[in-house]
């Protein structure tokens, strides 16, 4: 999937990736659970996105590739940390109503719909009954392929319809990225699934924001 970024696009979204696996190894970094707006902010900063809108600190307003990517990585370390993110790298600089705040929430879908599928990828090699894992079981592995693949399809979807609307072609780009949020919302609504039947309705109202009341 890294062959359709920029290594601009590449390293932002491996500073992500550090961040997050830096802060587990230290103590620090940001927590897994719930997470305010002020802490968005501060990681939005330390990534280089301290603007409303995602600008450097050259002013420079970021790609909408890369706000998107930003909201994917960090929702799928901590799904409540991208939540917070959403409206604030959702604003509507671009000059095309709505594209903005409709490709935070796509990348918001994905990157929850990834956490999901790692989280259940760990369940499934663990739980299970006497030598057996549920990682043994065909419909399981099956589950789990579709998850994924309808995971990669949304992402690369949304990556196609952001590059085109980065690129300026507005017209097709937001034909494409609608595209995207039907498949990124099929991914979601598959990993919901998928998560209350092998992590459980906790796990889901601790970890991702409106699944409060499957508790």
């Amino acid at each position: 999937m890294d062959a359709f970024l920029t290594p601009d696009e590449t390293a932002l979204r491996q500073r992500i990736r550090d961040y997050f696996r830096d802060g587990e190894a230290s103590g620090g970094g940001a927590p897994p659970g719930p997470a305010g707006s002020h802490e968005a902010g501060a990681l939005l900063k330390e990534l280089g996105f301290p603007g409303p809108h995602g600008a450097g600190d050259e002013g420079k307003e970021a790609g909408l590739l890369a706000k998107a990517l930003v909201v994917e990585e960090v929702s799928s370390a901590s799904p409540r940390l991208g939540r917070e993110l959403v409206p604030v790298l959702g604003g509507e600089a671009r000059g095309v109503p709505g594209t903005d705040s409709e490709a935070a929430e796509i990348a918001w879908m994905i990157g929850v719909a990834a956490a999901v599928l790692e989280a259940c990828l760990k369940a499934a090699r663990e739980q299970g009954f006497f030598a057996s894992t549920l990682m043994d079981h065909q419909k399981v592995q099956m589950a789990l392929g579709d998850l994924l693949s309808g995971l990669e399809s949304a992402r690369l979807q949304s990556y196609r319809a952001l590059r085109l609307i980065d690129g300026g072609d507005t017209a097709r780009g937001g034909e494409e990225l609608r595209r995207a949020a039907g498949l990124a919302g099929r991914a979601h609504s598959e990993a919901m699934g998928m998560a209350s039947a092998l992590l459980g309705p906790r796990w889901l109202s601790e970890k991702i924001p409106g699944n409060e009341r499957s508790r």
